[in-house]
């Protein structure tokens, strides 16, 4: 065959590659002209879908996070005795709360996007271990910081409220990353992941700032008149 031959029938079968593109690219557009529109429209039926499943969760959720309330029952006395437990004890929930969300929403898009498997829970795990560990360290220091800059005689009740952070940043980094991986081997929507730790970490940082602060501040330590700046 020629040199001429040739380029006529690469030519050709270019055309043609692209003739046929033309065509596939026109039925895609005739078939998404077709769908009818109601599907673009949110129907009644699905918002009460939804209505439904998220209120049964988040009344679940409502009932387990009011547990907290015994064990402010059971540390009412220390709690009267060292106000500074229940002035940095929001700050601590809520930095579990949001350490424990990242690693969640980092699982729960692994799983969604196949970039996890069930069976690379432990490696998930090993690496959001490292990662809370560094980042706990790294928020206990400026928690310190910021509680002693306020408070510098209360030495013993700092140390306690730092020790908490630190302990609820890494039990949060750990239940963030285990929770979708359990919710998606039971079943469960692994979305509600997300909720769930902000509930167990209100549940578990209030416990365990109590503990700890019972432990650590001594009876002594209760005005903090002459410690604020």
């Amino acid at each position: 065959m020629t040199e001429t031959g040739i380029l006529s029938v690469s030519a050709d079968s270019k055309n043609g590659l692209v003739d046929g593109m033309e065509e596939e690219r026109t039925v895609h557009y005739s078939v998404m002209e077709e769908l009818p529109q109601g599907n673009l429209h949110l129907s009644f039926r699905g918002i009460v879908d939804v209505v439904c499943q998220r209120t049964v969760v988040l009344v679940v959720l409502l009932l387990i996070q009011s547990l907290s309330q015994f064990v402010l029952g059971m540390y009412e006395g220390l709690i009267s005795r060292h106000v500074m437990i229940p002035m940095f004890l929001t700050m601590i929930i809520g930095a579990g709360g949001n350490a424990g969300n990242q690693s969640a929403v980092r699982c729960i898009t692994g799983l969604t996007t196949r970039e996890f498997r069930r069976r690379d829970f432990l490696i998930v795990l090993r690496k959001e271990f490292v990662c809370g560990l560094i980042i706990s360290l790294l928020l206990t220091v400026v928690g310190f910081a910021r509680v002693y800059y306020f408070y510098w005689s209360q030495f013993y009740s700092t140390i306690a409220i730092s020790m908490s952070l630190f302990c609820v940043l890494m039990i949060s980094a750990l239940f963030g990353t285990t929770l979708p991986f359990f919710f998606q081997f039971v079943g469960i929507n692994r979305e509600h992941a997300a909720p769930c730790i902000q509930v167990l970490m209100d549940i578990v940082g209030v416990f365990i700032t109590c503990f700890l602060c019972s432990l650590v501040i001594p009876a002594s330590e209760g005005s903090i008149g002459n410690g604020v700046k």
